[in-house]
């Protein structure tokens, strides 16, 4: 699956930005069981299960129930729009809530620092 590698790939190689991903959606315009809404299934079920250990990255899970999208089955409608968006709101909440570990860098004054490029111009 050339969509989960590189998905995979993002959340693997960022360091400092929270990732927020959102699982493939239900197709509703086609019958319950077809192949596609299975590779749907089968997708979301590897995203996740993939992303579980990852601490920048959260998953979203896109609603499934039908009363949420168009009567043509693709699209979310005003309510499944307000739902995602309560969604992504309070996802965003909480990653900027969350605890961040600061990163400690030695402080230097401008004396040592004065004292280090000396010392290195004379090792030279």
């Amino acid at each position: 699956m050339v969509g989960m590698k590189h998905i995979l790939d993002l959340a693997l190689h960022v360091s400092n930005t929270n990732v927020i991903i959102l699982s493939a959606p239900h197709r509703h315009d086609l019958i319950k069981d077809s192949c596609v809404n299975r590779e749907v299934e089968v997708f979301n079920r590897k995203l996740r299960n993939r992303l579980k250990c990852l601490r920048k990255v959260e998953l979203i899970e896109v609603p499934n129930e039908r009363d949420l999208y168009t009567k043509h089955g693709q699209h979310l409608n005003s309510s499944g729009k307000e739902v995602m968006a309560n969604k992504i709101a309070l996802t965003i909440e909480s990653v900027v809530k969350r605890r961040v570990d600061p990163i400690s860098i030695k402080w230097y004054d401008a004396e040592e620092i004065d004292s280090q490029k000396h010392q290195d111009q004379t090792t030279q």
